[in-house]
């Protein structure tokens, strides 16, 4: 008699989180179609003439789509080179932070010297220094070494990274093997 209470509990249970997980797959769905309309609109929008950009309502989707907005932008400035140029800062930066952090991380994490803990929380403290705070510091500092209107006055001062030293102290000191 026991065991057709059960299973209808178990089916019970079973049809609970299938709901769950339905509203769930539904929140989820919702969440990246907000978070994905920005970007379609961007495009939409770079379809349009410029009398159906500023038309009020909007219109949602061009009536004559054009090119025309691509090809002057691709007048005005050189797309190769900026994509270019991303993908070297974007490189360089990133490997910078690497090596930085675990070099970094690693000497905060395994060797005790004086002050360290200092040290360790003055850099924690700059992590709430908002970056706005630290920009003509840094453009001076950029240009005083030379290195203005070049990448390698955008690379050089974010080669080293707070949150980075802080991931890779707590990640190396948690790994007794390293």
């Amino acid at each position: 008699m026991s065991a057709p209470g059960r299973s209808a509990s178990s089916r019970l249970a079973r049809k609970r989180l299938a709901g769950r997980r339905a509203l769930l797959a539904t929140l989820m769905l919702l969440v990246a179609v907000a978070s994905a309309f920005p970007l379609l609109w961007m495009v939409l929008s770079s379809l349009k003439t410029p009398a159906e950009t500023m038309q009020v309502p909007p219109v949602w989707i061009p009536l004559t789509p054009t090119l025309e907005a691509y090809e002057k932008v691709s007048g005005v400035i050189n797309v190769g080179r900026s994509m270019w140029n991303s993908l070297v800062i974007a490189t360089i930066t990133t490997a910078g932070i690497l090596v930085t952090s675990m070099m970094a991380g690693y000497a905060f994490a395994k060797h005790h010297f004086p002050g360290r803990s200092l040290l360790f929380s003055v850099l924690i403290a700059t992590m709430f220094l908002p970056p706005i705070v630290t920009l003509i510091p840094l453009y001076r500092l950029v240009g005083s070494i030379g290195l203005n209107a070049s990448l390698a006055g955008i690379i050089v001062p974010n080669l080293a990274n707070a949150f980075g030293i802080f991931l890779m102290r707590q990640f190396i000191a948690a790994c007794p093997t390293i």
